[in-house]
């Protein structure tokens, strides 16, 4: 591919180029062998393990709905962002009400402000393993169906 993108180019410089009435162009191909690559089964474990980690954040702690996962669904979670990007100082309610509930001594909002920012994180770190997940299947495919190519000799 290189290769016609050069001679292209070139034979565009030449169209452009003054020249004698008796120049030539001459024409050069050349093959060139490269070793097979030995370390694609070192890639495709290290990706395997990678991937069993990712996997294991979906199980835990991370995106599980056991332990510290997160309770939002894709739902719940957009209106919930857009919210709180919209309002960062007081997703919750008017800013008065924050006034209102310190006057009196109690933070309640407050709390479930934390509580839907850790909420949020935890959602948008299991978007982040998604992504991660599909880039390492998607490497993993291509290494276990790469089978090296031998070409002939230089011509």
């Amino acid at each position: 591919m290189h290769g016609t993108l050069l001679g292209l180019s070139t034979l565009q410089g030449w169209r452009t180029t003054a020249v004698n009435k008796d120049a030539g162009i001459s024409v050069i191909r050349e093959e060139l062998s490269l070793p097979a690559r030995t370390d694609i089964q070192k890639h495709i474990d290290t990706l395997e393990a990678k991937k069993t980690v990712i996997l294991d954040y979906f199980k835990g702690e991370g995106c599980g709905a056991h332990g510290a996962g997160t309770k939002l669904n894709f739902k719940a979670f957009l209106p919930l962002y857009i919210k709180y990007m919209m309002s960062p100082e007081h997703p919750s309610d008017y800013s008065y009400r924050y006034m209102q509930e310190e006057k009196i001594g109690i933070n309640d909002l407050e709390v479930m402000d934390a509580d839907n920012k850790r909420d949020m994180e935890k959602y948008l770190n299991c978007i982040y393993k998604m992504e991660e997940l599909l880039v390492t299947e998607a490497n993993l495919g291509y290494l276990k169906n790469s089978k090296p190519r031998i070409r002939s000799k230089l011509k």
